[in-house]
Formats: C-alpha cells, sequence, structure tokens
C-alpha cells in the first residue's frame, strides 16, 4: 500500500526505498548505484524525433543520447525542465511510471569527450517497479492524451505555438504562521496550471466523467467553490482583470483565461479545437 506520493500521485517511496524525481537527480547516487525514479513516459507512436532534439548530428554514438532516444520528464508535458533519455527501454505504458535505473554506465567511457557528460547522464533502465494504480488511474482521456491533443488545439487555432510552464497543481495544506487554511479548489489530483501568455491555464484530468461532472456546478467564471482542509466550504474569487470559461469533455476540464472587457474574438475558434481536439477529432 502506497502511503505517501507527489502532487501527481507518483509514489515518494516503493518498500521504503525513496523515489526520485528528475527535478531531484543532484540527490542521486554519483557512482553506478541503482536508485529509484518516478517520471512519465509518453506515447511514442505519435512522435517524430529528431536530430536537432538531442543536438546530435552525423555518426550516432555508440551509447548515450541519440536520434531516437526515449525519455522521460517530470510530468505529462516537460515542465521546462530537461528530460532524462534512457537506454534499455522496457515495454511501458504511456502515463506515470517507476523505474530503477543507474547513471555512470560503464558504456559511458564508449563516448566522446563532447558527449561523455550527456553519457554518463543518461539513465539505464534495471527494471520497471510501478506503472500507475487507482490514484492515477484517468479515462477515457489519460493525461499524457489530454496535453498533447490541447497542444494540437493550440497550434489550429493560434499557430505554432507551445504549452509553456506546465506545473503540476499543489497539494493544500495549512499555511505558514498560523494563516488561515486555503481554500481548496475541487481539482483532481491529475491538475496542471500554466503561467504565460497562453490562453489555456489549467487541464483538470478527473478519473471518470461521473468524477468530472459532480464538481462541474463548483467551476464559476469568477471563481470556485471549493474546501477548506477542515472540510468546511469556502469560495475563492479570481481577480478582475480575467474570467474563466471551463470547457468539459469526458474526464477532462478545461480552463480558459477571458480578458474582462474585451471582445475575446479568437475565443470561439479556441473553444471550437479544444473540443475538438478532445474529442479526438481533426488529429
Amino acid at each position: 500500500m502506497i502511503e505517501v506520493r507527489y502532487g501527481d500521485g507518483i509514489p515518494m517511496e516503493i518498500d521504503g526505498e525513496p523515489v526520485l524525481r528528475i527535478r531531484s537527480l543532484d540527490l542521486a547516487p554519483t557512482d553506478d548505484a541503482p536508485f529509484l525514479l518516478g517520471a512519465w513516459t509518453v506515447d511514442w507512436s505519435g512522435i517524430r524525433q529528431t536530430c536537432a532534439l538531442v543536438n546530435m548530428v552525423g555518426t550516432p554514438p555508440p551509447f548515450g543520447p541519440r536520434c531516437n532516444t526515449r525519455w522521460l520528464t517530470d510530468g505529462p508535458a516537460n515542465h521546462g525542465d530537461s528530460p532524462l533519455f534512457l537506454d534499455s527501454w522496457p515495454s511501458m505504458p504511456a502515463g506515470p511510471v517507476v523505474v530503477r535505473v543507474h547513471r555512470h554506465d560503464a558504456k559511458a567511457e564508449l563516448c566522446e569527450t563532447a558527449t561523455r557528460e550527456a553519457c554518463e547522464a543518461m539513465a539505464v533502465i534495471e527494471a520497471v517497479v510501478w506503472t500507475g494504480d487507482e490514484v492515477t488511474a484517468a479515462g477515457p482521456i489519460g493525461p499524457v492524451d489530454a496535453i498533447q491533443r490541447l497542444q494540437g488545439a493550440l497550434q489550429a487555432s493560434l499557430g505554432d505555438v507551445l504549452i509553456p510552464g506546465w506545473r503540476q497543481q499543489p497539494r493544500p495544506g495549512a499555511q505558514p504562521g498560523g494563516a488561515p487554511e486555503p481554500c481548496r479548489p475541487p481539482y483532481p489530483p491529475l491538475s496542471w496550471t500554466v503561467s504565460g501568455e497562453t490562453p489555456i491555464h489549467t487541464i483538470l484530468v478527473f478519473p471518470t466523467v461521473a468524477a468530472r461532472e459532480r464538481v462541474d456546478q463548483d467551476l464559476t467564471a469568477s471563481g470556485f467553490v471549493g474546501k477548506t482542509e477542515s472540510g468546511e466550504l469556502c469560495r475563492v474569487l479570481t481577480d478582475g482583470l480575467y474570467t474563466r470559461e471551463w470547457i468539459a469533455v469526458e474526464n477532462v476540464i478545461v480552463g480558459v483565461r477571458v480578458e474582462v472587457g474585451t471582445s475575446n474574438p479568437g475565443l470561439p475558434v479556441l473553444r471550437k479545437a479544444i473540443q475538438e481536439a478532445l474529442e479526438g477529432r481533426g488529429l
């Protein structure tokens, strides 16, 4: 039984052994000793990786990042953290995983000086330890698929843009210094927010359609109705510059920023693109 988890549901430890994340790899062994790593995989069937991604051209190296080397990220989308390239990739589903890996593999000595650092950092998978459970389960649209589809929606409606700065919605808790308890939004564990110029600001991936439907009425254009840690109902209003439009498809809700006092001529196009993308149309 998993008792402690990161905000996205990945275990913080398994059988008493800590699970590191890509953002905390400075705590990993500096030799080739194995350790547990929690991360996210992607669906490789629709990805066309190029040499430019790993900044390599010419003859592929005998070991280390190269064209078509697979990788893990710290979330369903690359959150601005560098991906971790992998060797000995086993069969794994798209989604959250915990793998036993080691770095500083002896094969790194085969790499040229220019690529030695990347080869030393490359993670060699020894075993797949965990591939998700009821906490991280979501359907019919999973978080990896949802974010990839929304990327396509943005490109279709706004041009060739990227979703920048996605971050896991932090788990709420008591504020330091005795401050009042925060008002928890009715978000599921698989929730991400974004800061930046993109109009999409929130992706909420619920475990089921029924779970999503139960919170539809709690999300409003001006804020949300939530609960404190003690279970008391509370209401939060958003700032006066933006309202929120919530677009629900299956088990996913997408929040879109709407600037107050403007006609927002592009909103219908974006709304249609999001709807069609999440429904799997136009892909």
